[in-house]
């Protein structure tokens, strides 16, 4: 179509607008370029051996190494602006951003623009960004402006930059093949500095180290030395931040002048050291490839003035998400050691002893960590696990419970932080530090005497990693305890050891999974007290003692067994690593099993053969004869909800009739784990089995049952403890470590179903992979599959019934279910499909609510963790589930080669025809549809002799194919 003449003269105009423009471009660009010549002319004049580089308003600098994933640019935020209390603290002029994807980065930048904000460092490939902002501010201030910036939709998260005191966490001091590796002490007994290896039977596991393939293993820790002789073939590259670390540190640093910085490198010998190489000694892992980063002392992860430190080394949360990434995305590290604690012993301590404010600091932390840590899985397409050490803080450290009224920072003081404040060690020219200590120590002065102080427990769980309670998260990280020699120690060559047992020093509480040899902290020079590994100072090798020992074996187990079978989930290797440690050692309240190399590599290629004949590995119940199946489940529940969950898996908690079967369970508790069984005291005071069973055979440790305990009173249940058995209360998860579900012969078949309320039968189904590129499928035609197989969805009538599927959906890794409850047709107005009517419901608080007016099915969501419903949008597809229930079991249709009359009467339905309608319907014989690659059946309906409706439909599902003919009324 011709243009007209207005729109020609404006296209001319514009042009003639835009060669203007670009005149005064060029004129300006030849002005400035002028002015840069200029200056560049005089600074190479005044220096000529320098580079000239362009440095932004704040001094920004690519301070990282380079690496593989893009520019990484971080900026160190400056030593005033690093607010610290006692360990823990945050940058006070900076905020940490994660946005939708990097493509929101100007977005942000416009909003920054409104608070003078800019960005300062950057992780392009997760959208993370560093902000500084013009100013600092309080705590406070600062957590205004995230919820202004989490307001904004491209924002996913943001927070405070943490900064907190880094501690290594390691006390100073002084049928098998055995490698030739000359320092080792000779491999009989159970002494010389090899012991470490004898206890958790490393030679048994080395038998198989030619089935085990290379798995890089990341370390997080200080500088490492990986030039040692033991080291410098398994360090694939220069730990990252490393060499800039040994430069700020001095050559002379590797030249005997250390002075405590082994730490990093003795916990990478424990893992991987150079294996049968006729040197020193050999790492846990022969097939270990080790990677590391340094972010304690590099100029990338200090958060202190260089010059003059007051708190020690430090990091921040940014600067994890950097040394995480960087080892799992870049270097595909399947297993990540962290010999570190964080925070502080204060803050631990204050955080076990109940205190909020500091339970909030380490919660918050960890809470962010967690979805980051979500995040890099996604990235990196790949399952990784991180042994995380339980510290060295329990009854370890003096405190003073401060005065009543003193409402000053946290309410245990650290004594010996007392004593530096009382010897002048905090005095600084920092203004806002000394107030700071002068608060919380001046009114005691003269006051505190170890006299008046006294040791606290610390508990694992309150540190960073180990508090992370998100339960997909939880399932990658592995929480190891330190172990020690019993008994006399020897002494060059004369040794009497009774066992082993949990170190004084080692944290403990529930989230401790494993020992694993640590060492004994009050004996130093002894051969068989302390952990001997890879140094940089001395000979090469030296002892050192504490929980970052421990952990590093655990990371060295973990990387035999993803040796054995890469495809393992991070929560297989746990669940491999913690079910095959041996013995029980600690107090009777708190006891752990310790670290079996053997058995967990022998347990991974048991488990990686089954999953290549086609089975699935885990999944499969304990066999120990072929009446009876067994499986144990590491969860801590109740009696009550232990039973449930076994029911809901279409078993029942496991009942032991004669000692044949007592002494087969004994053996598959490998692990001597304290379990729950299925016996229960009723109400009359007799005990019974949870089966109806007689109970006949009794097998009570000595005193038991007693009815009583100093835990939790009331002794009606009964547990394996770990072989005898012992009463206990239905509420008592603190001396457990899970349940035995048992499946009779009968049952297991049906393994996928769920059985054991009223007599109904439900199952749970998902999109199959052959739909995935077609679905996702609606809430209607759930309910027409479930229909399809004779049944209905799910209708939950009591919150037993609730407590059943629901459990039963976490066991079978579902996060989200629909079942049979809906206001479509009337909004407000819920109904179930069957029409049944209960005044039964479980919603959460605030739901349903009908959100954007498109929300009318109930279902189990994943954000709510305690069974409550959801009103969603009954869009179903591969991330979700569906339950489908039959009243009767025998209602349940298993397909043939033709479809029953139930079901043609379904497909009826599908084409239109009426209910009330007296119609013929006929099928042919199946036929093969070959584009479609599907077998079908032809149906057509008749009414009085005339064809009213026809198709072909799935012989598996019933759902329309080729060929349909939709009814058309008569």
């Amino acid at each position: 179509m011709k243009k007209s003449t207005a729109n020609h003269i404006h296209r001319k105009r514009r042009k003639n607008n835009l060669t203007w423009l670009f005149a005064l471009l060029g004129i300006l660009v030849l002005f400035l370029g002028t002015i840069l010549a200029f200056l560049i002319f005089s600074n190479l004049s005044s220096k000529p051996t320098e580079t000239v580089q362009e440095v932004s308003a704040v001094n920004v600098e690519k301070d990282i190494p380079e690496t593989d994933m893009g520019d990484l640019i971080y900026h160190e935020p400056a030593a005033e602006n690093v607010v610290m209390q006692g360990g823990f603290g945050y940058v006070n002029n900076e905020l940490l951003v994660t946005l939708d994807s990097s493509d929101s980065l100007s977005a942000l930048k416009d909003y920054l623009r409104t608070i003078g904000g800019e960005v300062v460092g950057e992780i392009p490939v997760t959208a993370d960004y560093q902000i500084l902002l013009p100013a600092a501010h309080t705590q406070e201030e600062l957590e205004q402006m995230i919820e202004q910036l989490k307001a904004l939709p491209y924002v996913r998260r943001s927070s405070l930059n943490y900064a907190f005191e880094l501690e290594n966490d390691a006390i100073s001091g002084s049928s098998a093949y055995y490698p030739n590796d000359k320092k080792w002490d000779d491999w009989s007994g159970n002494s010389g500095n090899n012991w470490n290896m004898k206890a958790i039977d490393a030679p048994g596991a080395w038998v198989y180290r030619n089935q085990m393939q290379p798995v890089n293993v990341g370390v997080i820790d200080g500088i490492f030395y990986p030039y040692h002789e033991d080291l410098k073939d398994v360090f694939q590259e220069m730990p990252l931040g490393n060499a800039s670390a040994m430069m700020n540190q001095g050559l002379s640093i590797w030249k005997g002048k250390w002075s405590g910085k082994g730490h990093a490198t003795h916990v990478s010998g424990i893992i991987g050291a150079d294996f049968d190489n006729g040197k020193g000694i050999c790492g846990v892992a022969p097939n270990a490839k080790l990677y590391g980063v340094d972010w304690s002392d590099s100029p990338l992860y200090r958060t202190i003035d260089k010059k003059k430190p007051t708190f020690g080394d430090g990091s921040n949360l940014y600067c994890m998400k950097i040394a995480m990434l960087y080892l799992v995305v870049e270097k595909q590290c399947q297993v990540i050691n962290i010999s570190q604690s964080a925070f502080g012993v204060e803050v631990r301590c204050n955080a076990s002893n109940n205190n909020d404010d500091a339970i909030n600091v380490i919660n918050k932390f960890n809470e962010e960590f967690a979805s980051f840590l979500k995040y890099v899985r996604e990235l990196s397409k790949m399952e990784f696990i991180i042994c995380k050490c339980a510290n060295n803080d329990n009854n370890h450290d003096l405190f003073f419970s401060k005065d009543a009224d003193d409402d000053f920072n946290l309410p245990y003081i650290l004594y010996s932080d007392y004593l530096k404040y009382m010897n002048g060690e905090f005095d600084s020219t920092d203004d806002e530090t000394k107030k700071y200590w002068d608060e919380k120590f001046k009114r005691y002065a003269g006051r505190i005497s170890k006299e008046n102080c006294k040791t606290h427990s610390v508990n694992a769980q309150w540190d960073m990693i180990s508090g992370i309670t998100d339960p997909e998260i939880e399932d990658m990280i592995i929480v190891v305890g330190a172990a020690q020699n019993t008994g006399k120690h020897s002494s060059w060559g004369k040794c009497k050891h009774t066992g082993y047992e949990v170190t004084a020093y080692s944290n403990r509480g529930s989230r401790v999974d494993v020992l694993a040899p640590g060492g004994e902290k009050t004996i130093d020079g002894i051969p068989d007290a302390s952990i001997y590994s890879t140094v940089p100072y001395g000979n090469g090798y030296d002892g050192l003692v504490g929980t970052s020992m421990a952990c590093p074996h655990v990371a060295g187990v973990a990387a035999m067994i993803f040796g054995i079978d890469p495809t393992f989930t991070a929560k297989e290797v746990k669940d491999i690593i913690i079910s095959t440690a041996t013995g029980s050692y600690g107090s009777v309240k708190e006891q752990y099993p310790l670290l079996n190399a053997r058995l967990a590599v022998e347990k991974a290629i048991k488990l990686s053969n089954e999953k290549a004949k086609g089975q699935t590995g885990d999944d499969l119940p304990f066999e120990p004869s072929g009446e009876h199946q067994y499986r144990i489940f590491y969860d801590a529940l109740t009696w009550e909800e232990a039973k449930a969950a076994c029911e809901a898996k279409g078993g029942h908690l496991a009942t032991i009739t004669s000692e044949e079967e007592q002494q087969k369970l004994n053996l598959y508790n490998a692990g001597n784990h304290k379990l729950w069984i299925g016996g229960y005291k009723n109400t009359e005071g007799q005990w019974c089995w949870v089966t109806g069973e007689p109970w006949e055979y009794e097998n009570w440790g000595d005193g038991e049952p007693n009815n009583s305990s100093n835990v939790v009173a009331g002794e009606s249940c009964v547990a394996m403890w770990p072989e005898k058995w012992n009463d206990l209360a239905n509420s008592n998860v603190y001396e457990q470590s899970g349940y035995i579900c048992e499946w009779e012969a009968s049952d297991v078949a049906e393994e996928t179903q769920v059985e054991g309320y009223t007599g109904h039968l439900y199952e749970f189904y998902t999109l199959p992979e052959s739909e995935w590129e077609s679905g996702p499928i609606t809430w209607q035609q759930a309910e027409r599959r479930c229909e399809w197989k004779g049944g209905h969805l799910a209708v939950i009538e009591s919150s037993t019934e609730n407590f059943l599927l629901y459990s039963a959906m976490k066991a079978k890794g579902y996060e989200n279910a629909y079942f049979g409850y809906s206001d479509k047709s009337s909004e407000g107005n819920w109904k179930w499909v069957n029409g049944t009517s209960t005044a039964y419901t479980n919603w959460h608080s605030g739901e349903p609510n009908n959100q954007d007016g498109i929300e009318h099915y109930a279902m189990f969501y994943e954000n709510f963790q305690d069974g409550t419903w959801n009103d969603a949008d009954g869009i179903i597809d591969a991330g979700c589930a569906y339950i489908c229930e039959w009243d009767d079991p025998t209602d349940k249709i298993s397909q043939g080669d033709s479809f029953t009359d139930q079901q043609l009467r379904i497909i009826a339905k599908d084409l239109g025809v009426p209910d009330d309608l007296n119609v013929e319907i006929r099928q042919s014989p199946k036929a093969y549809w070959e584009s479609a690659g599907l077998w079908d059946i032809y149906v057509e309906i008749t009414h009085n002799g005339k064809l009213v409706a026809s198709g072909s439909f799935d012989v598996e599902t019933g759902e329309m194919g080729r060929n349909i003919y939709i009814y058309t009324p008569v």
